[in-house]
Formats: C-alpha cells, structure tokens, sequence
C-alpha cells in the first residue's frame, strides 16, 4: 500500500498542475544564462491570478520581492496587471507565449521564462 502511494501521489501532483484549460496555467521559470537561479510565476489554473517570485538573493533566504495580481491571455498576447508587495507599485505588463516560452516584458527589461 505505501510502495503504491509513493508511486500514486507523484502522479496526482502532475496531473493537478498540468490541469487547467490554458497554456499558461501552471509554474515558469525565468531562463537565466548560464543556469543561475531566476525568478519563478505561477499562473492559477482556476482564476486569472498569478504570483511572480522575484529573483532570490543569496543562497537559503527569502529575500526577493513579489509580483500579485491577474492575467490574461489571448491568441499569443500575455497581459499581467499588479502590484509589488515592496512599494505597492502597480505595473501592467505584456508579453507573449509562443513555441512554449513565455516572454515578459517588465520596466526593468525583458524576462523569458519556460513551463516546469
């Protein structure tokens, strides 16, 4: 019985994450040269929130900011309206998801991302 949940519950967990009828549903993670560690979105597969993870500071912390608030996808056109939980500043970012990547573009500059 352990041995097949042990097997079963991993399953389960995909599944969940994979649901959703949008591609965009799910977690992202920023492509970074060289493979450092980037920031992280989550897109809720049952409303138009999601959660970005800004980039991590050093190694064990949580020192990073977050970005709250809804999205929208139409065609290949991304659309994020929030808010940073450091200085409450509001920001409406656009992008597009295509061939699987999914790329933002913020004040700072542009991020890609690619699905978990």
């Amino acid at each position: 019985m352990r041995t097949t949940l042990r097997l079963l519950l991993p399953s389960l967990f995909l599944f969940a994450a994979c649901g959703g009828g949008s591609p965009i549903a799910g977690s992202w993670a920023e492509e970074k040269a060289g493979g450092g560690h980037g920031a992280g979105i989550e897109f809720d597969s049952k409303s138009d929130k999601f959660v970005l993870h800004g980039e991590g500071g050093e190694a064990g912390t949580h020192d990073h900011d977050h970005f709250n608030g809804t999205w929208k996808l139409v065609g290949e056109a991304v659309t994020l309206d929030g808010e940073w939980e450091s200085n409450r500043k509001k920001e409406i970012v656009v992008g597009t998801l295509k061939d699987g990547k999914l790329t933002l573009t913020f004040a700072v500059g542009a991020k890609t991302f690619h699905k978990h």
